[in-house]
């Protein structure tokens, strides 16, 4: 059985997107983590958490949908992450020239840097796996 491919069909990002710098900071430390993991090493897949039945915020949609506010975050680093969203452009299911990008991060180490900043003020910077893993500059002094 094949699994059913993402679809790219967004047009902008969602109002609770955690890609957006205008959302307040709500991922969990793990979460944040897995998402810096995939752009450090250049491959992130990540389906918008309003489509994804396995995902908070699920409102019932009948595809999954890519994130296009991770798409945004990448278009703003001038490189794309997903092999999905490549093979999106391929085959035309993606206009790249349309992403969104005003309202995303500019860029994974900015938003990594909000997220642990706010962890280390929360007091769970400790909870974060391997969060000395990631580069230092990441987190303030």
């Amino acid at each position: 059985m094949t699994k059913e491919r993402m679809a790219f069909d967004m047009k902008k990002p969602c109002d609770s997107c955690p890609f957006l710098k205008t959302v307040p900071l709500d991922g969990a430390p793990d979460w944040a983590l897995d998402v810096a993991r995939g752009f450090w090493a250049k491959s992130i897949t990540h389906s918008c958490h309003k489509s994804d039945p396995n995902a908070d915020g699920f409102v019932g949609v009948k595809r999954t949908q890519h994130c296009i506010g991770i798409l945004g975050v990448m278009k703003n680093t001038g490189n794309i992450y997903s092999q999905d969203a490549v093979r999106a452009l391929v085959t035309g299911e993606l206009d790249w020239d349309k992403v969104p990008t005003e309202s995303c991060w500019d860029s994974p180490k900015q938003m990594m840097a909000a997220y642990l900043n706010k962890y280390k003020a929360e007091g769970l910077l400790d909870e974060v796996p391997n969060a000395t893993a990631l580069p230092s500059e990441t987190v303030k002094k």
